[in-house]
This record gives structure tokens, sequence and C-alpha cells, in this order.
């Protein structure tokens, strides 16, 4: 009888214990979730806003930020075309073209972390990391595409037209990638999608600039991107 009331006590104890640590852990989780919250707002930064000529063919669309990373504002080009922009935060003064690694390789989103869904065009997705930016290491760019160019590479704008399957950056050669361009659907063969991808160095800031096809038929001629910056 003894030997069941010990029993007994164990497992209570044991279920006590579990019961904490699912309380701990979602508490936890709440806290994280109240510091990630994302907020849509209908400005953009002006520095986002200053990267670009006047043109009655672009148009403002949304802005998301949150507690933990810069804004990332959406525009709209002709009504073709998205584009993505996110000031990456990097403290170093090395050369664009010394940071970036590149690599071309069928990539998955990066698994056990929370990617928040930035855009969808059709059975394509844009996603970004929740939470805090890693810190830059380097550039770290994969496009697994059937045919990239690379129009301009130098100390301060690395700018690239692609037909991409998937697309991914990161800060840090082992790191999680920060923004992802691909499809949930690893089973399904997609088409690949026109991506002008753009990353420019000014007054001492770092920009990724995504301008994105809205549709995978839709051609996005090479040096499009590079017409609507105010460089």
């Amino acid at each position: 009888m003894k030997k069941g009331i010990v029993i007994t006590l164990v497992v209570i104890g044991l279920l006590g214990g579990f019961m904490y640590y699912i309380s701990s852990t979602l508490k936890k989780m709440s806290i994280a979730g109240k510091k990630d919250a994302v907020v849509t707002l209908f400005n953009a930064p002006d520095d986002y806003g200053e990267l670009f000529k006047k043109s009655n063919k672009l148009s403002f669309v949304k802005t998301f930020t949150s507690k933990t990373r810069n804004p990332i504002s959406q525009f709209e080009y002709d009504e073709k075309f998205r584009i993505n922009i996110y000031r990456i935060n990097i403290s170093n003064n090395l050369y664009l073209n010394k940071l970036i690694n590149e690599s071309h390789v069928n990539q998955h989103v990066t698994y056990n972390l929370t990617y928040y869904l930035l855009d969808r065009f059709n059975q394509f997705d844009i996603r970004y990391k929740s939470g805090r930016q890693e810190k830059v290491s380097g550039i770290y760019l994969n496009l697994f595409a059937g045919k990239t160019l690379t129009l301009l590479k130098n100390d301060s704008l690395a700018y690239y037209n692609s037909i991409i399957k998937n697309f991914s950056i990161k800060y840090q050669s082992n790191g999680p990638q920060d923004f992802f361009i691909g499809s949930s659907n690893e089973s399904a063969n997609f088409d690949e999608i026109p991506t002008e991808i753009m990353l420019q160095k000014k007054h001492g800031k770092l920009y990724l600039i995504l301008m994105i096809s809205e549709h995978e038929y839709t051609p996005l001629t090479p040096g499009t991107l590079l017409t609507l910056m105010n460089n």
C-alpha cells in the first residue's frame, strides 16, 4: 500500500512539473509574441521613399513594423510588380561586393523557426523570419533559378535579374534565412517567377529591395528596378 502511495505521489509530481513546464513555455511564447507583434502602417519611412524617383506608375501599398526589426515597406509598380524594401542592420563599413557570397542551390525555408507571410502571388510566397535580425557577418544570397543575370556589382550596389524558383538571404554562413521566396508546396512542380534583387548601400545604410512579378508569366525586363531608383 505504501508503495502505491509513493508511486501516486511521484506521478502527481511529474504531472505537476510537466504542467508547470507547459504553462511557463506558453507564457514565454505569449510574451515573445507580444514583443514581435506586427503592426500595419499606411506610410513608408522617409528614407525608403527617398530611394525612388517620382513616378505616376509607382504607388505605396503598406508598411509592416514590429518592435524587433526594421520596417518592411511595399510598393506597386505599373499594377504588375510588387516591390518590398527592408533596411538591413549592419555595423561594418566593408564594401558590399566584399560582403556578398552567392550560391545557387535548391533550398527550403529554415526549419523550426517562425516565418511571417509578406506576400503571396499565385503559388509563390515571400516570407521573413520573426524576431530580431541576425548580426551581419556577410550577405549570403541563394538564387536557385533557370537564369540569373548580374546586372551590377560594386562597392555600394549589387543588382540581379533572375527567373527564380527560390531565393533567400541570410547574414551568417550557418545562420537562418531572413527572407525567403519560394513555394510552401515542395511536391509541386511550379514555374519560376521573374524577380529583380537589389542590395544598395546609401548614406551608410544597406537596403534590400525585391521587385517581383505578380504573375509568373509577366516578364520583368532587366534594369526595370534601376530605372526607378533615385541614384
